[in-house]
């Protein structure tokens, strides 16, 4: 029973011949080829995470504000809360889901008035159509 190792065996046609055991080629690890100064500047060690601020299109953000890091957001609903909330690629899950477990006041109101802004846009697209 043969282990597996790091070599190659080379297998020749007769059997007097001794198998030769040869070390596998590794391949260098290849730099980025976006640009000159990209390839010269590159290291092994990871970049910090940088996320983006996008477009408040959600009625939560009355309720949270940005941090240094954004992708952490901080609840703002109440002066005792310290809550720090992650938002992985930008999702408003995780605020909602604090909202609504943490401050169901803060919460009611936010779903009127989404409910109402739903409402609203409704509205004017019926007289669009009219």
């Amino acid at each position: 029973m043969s282990q597996r190792t790091g070599y190659s065996r080379n297998i020749s046609d007769s059997d007097d011949e001794e198998d030769t055991q040869q070390p596998l080629a590794i391949s260098p690890k290849k730099t980025p080829k976006s640009s000159k100064r990209a390839a010269e500047s590159h290291t092994e060690t990871p970049r910090p995470k940088r996320g983006k601020i996008a477009k408040r299109n959600t009625l939560l953000w009355e309720y949270f504000e940005y941090t240094e890091n954004l992708d952490v957001v901080k609840c703002t609903a109440n002066a005792s809360c310290l809550a720090l909330i992650k938002r992985p690629q930008g999702s408003t899950s995780g605020m909602r889901a604090h909202l609504e477990k943490r401050h169901p006041v803060q919460y009611l109101a936010y779903v009127a008035k989404t409910e109402q802004a739903l409402k609203d846009k409704v509205c004017k697209f019926e007289m669009y159509l009219m």
